[in-house]
């Protein structure tokens, strides 16, 4: 008999659980394609126009004065810049 008190209690208070239940709420359409045209755009929409001119063999780095680190010291070593 208890335990089928106790099952008839345990049932009744399952129904009110709803703390443990998950909620997650639906996303709203156009709020799904907002999101996927955002994303696309990241990794589609590269153009190539979008790209900077690189020029190898130079770099605008310049040395800090009294700065002793290694990066420094081999941009002194290395001279101006071309």
């Amino acid at each position: 008999m208890k335990i089928q008190l106790s099952l008839l209690f345990l049932g009744l208070l399952a129904g009110r659980a709803d703390a443990f239940q998950s909620k997650v709420p639906e996303p709203q359409p156009e709020q799904a394609r907002t999101a996927e045209n955002n994303i696309e755009n990241i990794f589609y929409g590269f153009h190539a126009m979008d790209a900077q001119a690189v020029n190898i063999g130079t770099c605008a780095a310049l040395p800090q004065a009294g700065c002793q680190c290694a990066f420094c010291t081999m941009l002194r070593q290395d001279g101006p810049a071309k």
